[in-house]
């Protein structure tokens, strides 16, 4: 995390002293930063200081969408981890037992059992539900819609923001 607050500051540090939003992104970033962790306020100050940065053409459309879909995923991993924990890895592991499955074999690919297709399906869509959710609560709902309406876009458009923010060959897992 600290390195994307250190991108992100640089940036704002780039402008000219005096310009309205500087000290806000530097300050939020500061903030962020003593945080050392990434909860919901910290969150909203990264997600609000590169909102300042892509108001001033400052920080691409790209690299916004990396830094929004960042945070956001990083928010609900614990939570996803915890209902495929409590709510589909016991459904999954039936399916597995049922077909004789060996621990922690999974099926072929293209030879799966229906159920478990359908299973996977319904799970992927939870997944995207609580995501598409987190781009609504940091106020971004066309980041949402765009999650939701083309998952394959999306990732396309958060990694060429990852990649012009932090360059091509480094990237941050979300933390959790």
């Amino acid at each position: 995390m600290n390195f994307l607050l250190d991108r992100i500051g640089n940036l704002a540090a780039r402008a000219r002293p005096g310009t309205p939003w500087r000290d806000t992104v530097l300050e939020l970033c500061q903030t962020a930063r003593q945080q050392d962790k990434l909860d919901g306020e910290t969150g909203r100050m990264l997600v609000e200081a590169a909102r300042l940065l892509r108001a001033t053409h400052e920080l691409s459309t790209e690299a916004f969408c990396y830094v929004v879909a960042w945070v956001v995923e990083s928010e609900v991993e614990a939570d996803i981890r915890g209902i495929y924990a409590s709510e589909y890895e016991p459904r999954f592991k039936a399916i597995q037992n049922a077909y004789r499955l060996r621990e922690n074999w999974e099926f072929r690919a293209g030879e799966e059992p229906p159920e478990y297709v359908a299973l996977s399906g319904e799970f992927e869509r939870r997944v995207a539900e609580i995501t598409t959710e987190g781009f609504r609560r940091h106020g971004e709902p066309l980041l949402a819609e765009h999650y939701e309406r083309d998952r394959a876009g999306f990732a396309r458009l958060r990694d060429t923001g990852r990649a012009a923010l932090l360059g091509p060959d480094i990237g941050l897992a979300p933390v959790g």
